[in-house]
C-alpha cells in the first residue's frame, strides 16, 4: 500500500497557493535552495527543533504555511477522505437518510461460545454466568484457532440476523 500511495503521491499531488499571495510565494521558492531544503530535512528527520535553524532554513516553513498541496487521488489522504465523505452525503440527499444504522463487532475474547466452537465440552451454557478459563488461556486457544474466532463471528453475525 505504501508503494501505490508513493506512486500516486508522485503522479497526482500538485501545490496550489492562494492568488495575493503568489508572487510573494514564487519568490521564496526561488530563493530557497535545494541544499537548504536537504539540511532542513535532515535537521527534523534527527528530531531537532525548529527553533535551531537558521533564518534562510525557516524560509521553508513559511513557504509551506502559504502553501496547500492537493491530494485527492491518493488514497488514504486527507482529501480522498473529505471526496468520500462528500460521496456519502451526496448519495444520502438522493436516497434519503439510512433508517437503520448499526454496528456489530463480536468478539471472542470473552465468549463462552468461542470457548465451545473450540471444542471445550466444559462450558455449561445453561448457568447465567459459565465458568470459563483463564483469560491466558483463552488467549492461547484463540490464537491457535483463528478459524474457530471466523466460525464464532459467522455465527453471531447469522444469530444477529
Amino acid at each position: 500500500m505504501n508503494i501505490l500511495q508513493r506512486r500516486a503521491a508522485h503522479l497526482h499531488t500538485s501545490l496550489t497557493v492562494s492568488q495575493s499571495h503568489f508572487k510573494a510565494v514564487s519568490e521564496t521558492l526561488l530563493s530557497i535552495s535545494p541544499h537548504t531544503l536537504s539540511i532542513v530535512a535532515n535537521h527534523l528527520e534527527n528530531e531537532g527543533k525548529v527553533s535551531d535553524l537558521a533564518t534562510e532554513q525557516k524560509k521553508v516553513f513559511d513557504l509551506l504555511s502559504e502553501v496547500n498541496i492537493v491530494s485527492a487521488k491518493i488514497p488514504g489522504s486527507q482529501a480522498s477522505k473529505i471526496f468520500c465523505h462528500n460521496e456519502i452525503q451526496s448519495h444520502s440527499g438522493l436516497f434519503g437518510m439510512p433508517i437503520l444504522f448499526l454496528t456489530v463487532n463480536p468478539n471472542p475474547s470473552h465468549s463462552p461460545m468461542f470457548q465451545i466452537i473450540f471444542g471445550d465440552l466444559t462450558v455449561n451454557l445453561d448457568e447465567i454466568f459459565p465458568v470459563l478459563v483463564s483469560s491466558t488461556e483463552h488467549a492461547l486457544q484463540l490464537a491457535k484457532d483463528p478459524v474457530a474466532a471466523a466460525d464464532f463471528f459467522d455465527f453471531s453475525i447469522h444469530c444477529l440476523f
